[in-house]
């Protein structure tokens, strides 16, 4: 989709900068702030003057907003239900453990545990 939309805008190499949005994406909160630095470096270097310098930056926080608060809640709400207390349980634990780095990797972590639990006892 990021590549699409940067296609649209006219974005040299679209299909490299979706590409770099997939792995980017792949790292918790800074992932996406980089690929926003990247693209505004990508204006900068085209000599994009004024809001275009930034659109490519601006579509891809769009994308990733509707991306991270909409879609993936929805879609993960449907296929994994966990008991609200559990998360809580497990973000104490993991920050306990690990601090802060734990409570990042906190929900994720119980995800794996509760599906090796449950694939264990099936």
């Amino acid at each position: 989709m990021t590549a699409a939309v940067l296609a649209i805008l006219g974005t040299p190499n679209a299909v490299f900068w979706g590409a770099i949005a997939a792995v980017l994406n792949f790292i918790p909160y800074l992932g996406p702030g980089l690929l926003m630095l990247l693209l505004v470096g990508v204006g900068l270097v085209e000599g994009s003057h004024g809001l275009a310098l930034y659109l490519p930056s601006l579509a891809v926080l769009a994308l990733h907003v509707v991306e991270a608060n909409l879609v993936t809640p929805s879609i993960l709400g449907v296929r994994m239900t966990v008991e609200p207390l559990l998360v809580i349980v497990s973000l104490a634990f993991w920050l306990w453990l690990w601090g802060p780095i734990g409570a990042f990797m906190s929900v994720p972590l119980l995800l794996v545990i509760k599906a090796v639990v449950l694939r264990l006892l099936v």
